[in-house]
């Protein structure tokens, strides 16, 4: 496996990190439907530079999907800021993991993919993990369950994105997901509207620059390496936000959160690695 592979990687889990952080401090002051809008505006504008004409094609070949795929990613994305308000940074990373445990139902019902069943008890696995995860001597949080239905969001966009891949270019994909996103979520920022600070703006311009690097590097560690080889360096963003959890928020995992998270780490993992 080169080096550049796992220097992308781990940028990707860096950078990604970096994000959760940005829009934690940003979230308590905004509205949530503000902030998700403007995370995609500025996810937009600074790929404006890098869209060629080529790029719109396929919204044409492909327009209903394309615009489905904006609607749901719109939604994934606000009850993912919206759930980051309630939950330490660290909680929030190891259940956006659950990603991948949403991936295989959805697959094996919308996609029709025949699975192991390998793959079936990693996936039951999985979600004994989130359990164990959950069992917390407070009552349950609501934005655990937000958080849990941002990642079921996130699978169905992954598999919209396989049906996109074979017709749309790489930078095809991020200008129409932002493009729609931003039309999407613009009516709804628009009715809670708050005023807001050039730095908080400029930290909103920084986490929509960092949504498109997070592809970018995402991009480039797969074009050097194996999704298998590149997989197990994605979960360094668990270390990166307990420690950023940690050191900016003195926030920490309880012991059996310790553990559901080494649960979901084990089953994910084992999923990307066979699937």
């Amino acid at each position: 496996m080169k080096g550049s592979a796992v220097a992308f990687a781990m940028l990707t889990a860096f950078i990604s990190a970096g994000n959760d952080v940005v829009t934690k401090f940003v979230s308590p002051s905004l509205p949530t439907e503000q902030v998700t809008f403007l995370r995609f505006f500025f996810s937009l504008i600074t790929l404006l530079p890098f869209i060629k004409k080529g790029c719109f094609v396929s919204l044409k070949q492909q327009w209903q999907l394309q615009i489905l795929r904006g609607v749901v990613g719109a939604l994934a994305i606000g009850l993912f800021i919206f759930s980051l308000k309630g939950l330490l940074l660290p909680e929030v990373t190891v259940l956006s993991l659950t990603q991948t445990l949403f991936f295989l139902p959805v697959s094996v019902i919308l996609l029709k993919e025949r699975v192991s069943a390998r793959l079936i008890i990693a996936t039951l696995i999985g979600f004994v993990g989130v359990m164990i995860f959950f069992l917390a001597p407070i009552s349950f949080k609501a934005p655990y369950l937000t958080l849990l239905c941002s990642s079921f969001l996130f699978a169905l966009l992954d598999m919209m994105a396989k049906k996109l891949v074979h017709d749309s270019s790489f930078f095809s994909m991020l200008w129409h997901f932002s493009f729609v996103t931003t039309c999407v979520s613009a009516p709804f920022a628009c009715f809670s509207w708050a005023p807001i600070g050039l730095i908080d703006l400029f930290l909103l311009l920084v986490l929509g620059a960092g949504a498109n690097l997070i592809q970018v590097t995402l991009f480039s560690a797969l074009a050097r390496a194996p999704a298998n080889h590149v997989s197990p360096f994605r979960y360094m963003e668990v270390v990166f936000s307990c420690l950023a959890g940690w050191l900016l928020f003195n926030e920490s995992l309880s012991a059996h959160m310790a553990l559901g998270a080494v649960i979901i780490i084990g089953s994910t993992h084992y999923i990307a690695v066979k699937k």
